[in-house]
């Protein structure tokens, strides 16, 4: 009997232990999978901070190959107006000496002269197309002054859109820059939060993994005993 009141009495006990770590299962389990869409959201969350990094990391890529080409177009720029400016000049010397020479000559009375002064009709002829000439050689001159002008600035209207587009890419890059700096700090982060949760699973894993191994030896302890 005594025996017998004894193993009744182990028997509850271990009903209620297997009961109680049955619920405590349950409980990891629920706990398990919480712990399982976290470290979901957070993978998830990496690989898309990840993403967010690699396309400014190309945009950083590409900007830096595109301001080094307007630099460079830009070098090639100003060495052309310098050299237009250095053409302009020229000419616009060339024009001012002709200007001066026609002030101090008063050619303009004398070509009339010259013209008056013809003796008969293939002479006069002749002259005008001589004065026709020089009049011609001073309207190209005038032309290629305008040429100029109209190069020159156009070029510093050319100087001026790429100036503005450099200066547009330098900001570009910039706010690339600062960008890539808080993503790759996010992206840390992260990786240390999904780090975290992937031990926290692990632990938990084997803790529900001990607590099963303890229902199954109380299970065939109570059946031993019962039988």
């Amino acid at each position: 009997e005594k025996q017998l009141a004894e193993t009744d009495k182990k028997l509850k006990e271990l009903g209620k232990e297997k009961k109680d770590a049955q619920e405590y299962l349950d409980v990891i389990d629920t706990k398990l999978d919480t712990l399982k869409q976290q470290y979901s959201i957070t993978q998830n969350e990496v690989e898309q901070t990840q993403n967010r990094v690699n396309k400014t990391e190309q945009s950083i890529k590409t900007n830096t190959i595109t301001l080094a080409n307007i630099e460079t177009d830009l070098t090639k720029m100003e060495a052309q107006a310098v050299e237009l400016e250095s053409d302009y000049k020229q000419i616009q010397d060339r024009y001012y000496q002709r200007m001066r020479a026609i002030y101090i000559s008063g050619e303009t009375e004398s070509v009339l002269s010259f013209l008056l002064s013809a003796n008969g009709i293939s002479s006069f002829l002749t002259r005008l197309e001589m004065v026709s000439a020089i009049s011609r050689r001073d309207s190209r001159l005038m032309k290629e002054i305008t040429d100029k002008i109209g190069q020159i600035q156009q070029m510093r209207t050319d100087l001026g859109n790429k100036q503005e587009e450099l200066n547009k890419t330098q900001k570009i890059l910039q706010s690339d820059t600062e960008s890539l700096k808080i993503q790759q700090a996010t992206l840390s982060v992260k990786e240390d939060e999904m780090k975290e949760k992937k031990t926290a699973m692990e632990n938990q894993q084997k803790e529900a993994n001990a607590v099963l191994q303890q229902i199954n030896d109380e299970t065939k302890e109570y059946s031993e005993l019962h039988d």
